[in-house]
């Protein structure tokens, strides 16, 4: 097979020894050059030169420059960077004096036995769940889209030790084409910390990533996300990349896309058809999406009735509403040739989700990630939950269990849970007794004259069959206790 590319790299002749390799890899160039000049087609020459080494004018035709090893490799062809590497994929999360967290670490690369890129986060209610996302959407989002979500916002995440506030510090560690880059933040009450911000070592690699990540999906949805036909206009001032993470941040939102769920129209046609694709894999067997008759926006064929979008129970208008959301953030970022099949599997990017299992049915909360996990194979997904049904969809490397109890506010998981039934994830995971607190109540009282009826009650004996097992038990204790007998 014939050579069809030749890619030329000059470096900076800081030594002699990179000035012979440039000496070297020029003539290597002008002799693979001119014999695939021959070629049908001829071969394509690139010539990648650092910014920092002499210009060669005689190939100046064929040259690009770079400043440094990222830019070098956003210049490579796409085909030199694998499926795996394709894409910004956040590994660690650090938070100091963020809200109610003094500080924690969150590793996000251990190794799962499950296709994907997933961690769950678990936890009592105040744990920091939630400020964990918000934390890493803030990192994600970066320095000048930041202070879009109000200074009075800002001033609330930083910790508070009695009547004083202290200045937070949040750190990322991401992987970008192979590399591993830092993104970090400070907060005072001013707002970003400007001083500790601009004298970090990697600033001006920030500065770079943050820029590409307006240009990719990243998206986040709070435990209150909203799809209402009212016209929510209060965050309309707002960059589109900050008002699909409001969510997040303010419990009064709405998801950004609500266009493609309530009002359709030409412009949403290529999102509805990427989202009916994506809906028929998630929710399989209990939605079916059509469009209306005479009309561009979706119905969705629940029992035997069309149901609009709005209509829709809870946990399926919640669902529905941010995987639309998902698929207009991607046909609004991707290259046209990515969008093209409308396959939802080649979508990339970022999702956080704030309690995933919002709303849902115990028996789409038990189906829902690994269809996800088969639905969208490169999108990373970092969710919070409380269901034990979701729990046990997950690795134990993927679920970050935070107990203030442990070593570093995380408990290290020894074994796998995904055999585990409710009751065992509820009791041995979420340290929480699966019985009702009624019956606990009714023990501790000891009064009431039903107690050995509830007892004998479960999901295999009706309260019927209850009081004759409990009439045999006594005459059966009658008999007994009675000496002529």
């Amino acid at each position: 097979m014939p050579l069809d590319r030749l890619i030329w790299i000059v470096t900076p002749e800081i030594y002699p020894k990179v000035q012979v390799e440039n000496a070297a890899a020029a003539l290597a160039a002008g002799f693979f050059y001119v014999q695939g000049l021959a070629n049908n087609p001829p071969l394509e020459l690139q010539l990648l030169r650092s910014r920092d080494a002499a210009p060669i004018r005689a190939a100046q035709r064929f040259e690009k420059t770079f400043s440094d090893l990222h830019e070098l490799a956003a210049l490579l062809p796409a085909e030199d960077k694998s499926e795996e590497e394709a894409g910004l994929v956040v590994e660690k999360l650090t938070i100091r004096n963020f809200k109610n967290i003094e500080h924690l670490e969150v590793d996000f690369s251990e190794p799962s036995s499950l296709p994907g890129r997933w961690a769950c986060i678990a936890g009592i209610n105040g744990a920091g769940k939630s400020s964990i996302l918000q934390a890493l959407a803030m990192l994600l989002l970066g320095e000048k889209l930041v202070p879009q979500l109000g200074g009075d916002r800002l001033l609330r995440f930083l910790r508070r030790v009695g009547s004083q506030r202290l200045g937070s510090e949040l750190t990322a560690i991401v992987r970008d084409g192979g590399q591993k880059r830092t993104l970090y933040l400070a907060l005072s009450e001013q707002g970003i910390d400007r001083g500790k911000l601009n004298s970090h070592p990697d600033y001006t690699s920030m500065l770079d990533v943050w820029q590409r990540l307006e240009k990719q999906v990243l998206v986040s949805y709070g435990a209150t996300r909203n799809l209402s036909d009212f016209q929510d206009s209060r965050h309309s001032d707002r960059s589109l990349h900050v008002r699909r993470q409001m969510t997040l941040f303010d419990p009064l939102s709405q998801v950004a896309s609500v266009d493609v769920l309530l009002d359709g129209g030409a412009a949403t046609a290529p999102t509805q058809k990427t989202l009916k694709a994506l809906l028929g894999k998630v929710l399989a067997g209990d939605l079916a999406p059509g469009l209306a008759p005479s009309s561009d926006r979706l119905l969705f064929h629940q029992g035997d009735v069309d149901v609009e979008t709005i209509d829709l129970p809870d946990g399926f208008r919640s669902t529905v509403a941010w995987l639309a959301d998902l698929c207009a953030a991607w046909h609004q970022t991707a290259l046209p040739e990515e969008t093209a099949s409308s396959d939802p599997a080649n979508i990339t990017g970022i999702v956080l989700i704030d309690e995933i299992d919002l709303h849902l049915h115990p028996s789409l909360q038990r189906s829902l990630i690994p269809r996800l996990r088969e639905a969208l194979p490169k999108v990373q997904f970092i969710v919070t939950t409380h269901s034990p049904l979701v729990l046990s969809s997950f690795d134990r490397a993927e679920i970050v269990m935070l107990d203030r109890a442990s070593e570093g506010g995380i408990k290290t998981l020894d074994r796998q849970i995904f055999a585990f039934s409710t009751d065992q994830v509820y009791d041995w995971l979420m340290n929480t007794p699966p019985q009702s607190t009624v019956l606990d109540e009714k023990l501790a009282e000891g009064t009431d004259p039903d107690l050995p009826l509830y007892m004998l009650q479960s999901k295999d004996k009706s309260e019927e069959q209850a009081k004759e097992e409990l009439d045999e038990i006594r005459t059966l204790r009658e008999k007994l206790l009675d000496p002529a007998s």
